[in-house]
């Protein structure tokens, strides 16, 4: 404690002193090193108050309990701050180290006058403060009258501009155009006139649309196909309906695509020999099933067999058949298939198929044995129908009596007939 009242006490002498004299013999000896020679001091070797020049930043430092600590000099204590602020009017306000508040005016209140000194040449103008200037406000040849076009005319085809320094002239033939004709053909629906004179038509563009929406002998397959030919002539086409053998899609009156009818169901009845040919289906099928009964010979029937009881010809006889014909990508396919029996006795069953006929019964007695064949081979499609040709076989059974019910004749199919119902498809 006392060594830091007497380093107090060395510096107030000295600051006293150097503001009197200076003696260098008053002056107190501080130790100078640089920062990184402090930086190696052993804090147990230092004291509270110590003080040392560090002579890499040129001040002196104090060591406390926080390490070492700058001294302030004057200069850090004699800062001073004041302010100066503008008021948006011109005018400012400055207040000085003591707080002192001094106005300032920014404006400038003097008059300025101006003086011709050369009319039409010169203008001087002059400050109230003192101060002036020439300014020349004369034109470069100055004469008033060379700024204003007194005419303006279409001369020989070309723009005439006239003022005092004389006419201008414009050539319009230099800003023309000319319209070269592309189009040759089609309605007429302005004109252009050219500079020279020249008329150009200008031309509507001729174009087609049509569409192939109508059956005819030549075109049996219409698909709707809609061709736009452009102004050049060339065609571009675009399909409605498809033109693949399947599909069943068409052309309407109205020209757009049209799904009618695709299934249609009838009857027909066979009762000869011959080709049988069936219409008024309202598409072409490519497609169609049978099935017939045996004894079902009319649209119309509730009863037996007509004859009398333990008849043992074909009158007796019962079977279902079921078949089909088929158009697949220009191949017909077809089938027929039969299973029945004799009301007589059953001994045995009556059995058919074939492959090469769509509609096909086989009569049988009480055996099985058969009693005739009605076979229908199928022939094509039509546009609204079909056609199958129909063919009688005789049976294998012979019994000749003059009872009716025993006597049995192999001719004795020649006589049926059979209620076909069919179901087409498109």
């Amino acid at each position: 404690m006392n060594k830091y009242i007497l380093l107090v006490s060395f510096l107030s002498l000295s600051y006293f002193a150097k503001a009197q004299t200076t003696n260098p013999g008053l002056l107190v000896n501080i130790q100078k090193a640089s920062q990184s020679e402090i930086n190696l001091y052993n804090t147990a070797d230092l004291e509270i108050g110590m003080l040392v020049y560090n002579t890499d930043v040129n001040r002196i430092f104090e060591y406390t309990n926080n390490g070492f600590t700058q001294i302030l000099t004057t200069n850090d204590v004699n800062e001073t701050i004041t302010s100066l602020v503008n008021n948006g009017d011109g005018t400012f306000t400055y207040t000085s180290e003591d707080n002192t508040i001094t106005n300032i005016n920014g404006t400038d209140n003097q008059v300025i006058t101006s003086t011709v000194t050369t009319p039409l040449s010169l203008v001087n103008i002059s400050l109230e403060d003192g101060g002036n200037t020439n300014i020349n406000i004369q034109d470069a040849d100055a004469d008033s009258n060379n700024e204003v076009n007194q005419t303006f005319a279409i001369v020989a085809g070309n723009i005439a501009l006239t003022d005092n320094a004389g006419t201008l002239n414009l050539p319009l033939t230099d800003i023309d155009s000319d319209i070269t004709q592309v189009v040759t053909t089609g309605n007429t629906i302005s004109t252009h006139t050219a500079a020279s004179g020249t008329i150009t038509n200008i031309l509507e563009t001729v174009t087609t649309f049509e569409q192939d929406d109508t059956t005819t002998a030549t075109d049996p397959a219409a698909t709707g196909e809609i061709t736009y030919t452009d102004e050049e002539g060339t065609p571009f086409t675009a399909q409605i309906v498809s033109t693949e053998a399947d599909n069943q899609i068409e052309v309407g009156t109205n020209g757009g695509a049209y799904l009618g009818p695709t299934v249609y169901t009838g009857t027909f009845i066979i009762s000869a020999e011959g080709v049988v040919t069936i219409t008024g289906i309202p598409f072409q099928p490519s497609q169609v099933t049978f099935i017939a009964n045996a004894n079902v010979e009319s649209l119309n029937i509730d009863s037996d067999n007509g004859v009398g009881n333990n008849d043992r010809g074909i009158d007796n006889s019962f079977g279902t058949m079921n078949g089909f014909a088929r158009n697949t990508d220009g191949t017909l396919v077809q089938q027929a298939m039969y299973s029945g029996g004799h009301a007589n006795s059953i001994n045995d069953n009556s059995r058919y198929a074939s492959s090469s006929n769509c509609i096909g019964v086989r009569y049988g007695n009480q055996d099985g044995s058969s009693l005739g064949k009605i076979e229908g081979a199928f022939g094509s499609f039509t546009p609204d129908g079909f056609n199958i040709t129909v063919n009688y076989t005789n049976g294998v059974v012979t019994d000749n009596n003059a009872n009716p019910l025993i006597n049995v004749q192999p001719t004795d199919v020649n006589a049926e007939a059979l209620l076909i119902i069919f179901t087409a498809y498109k």
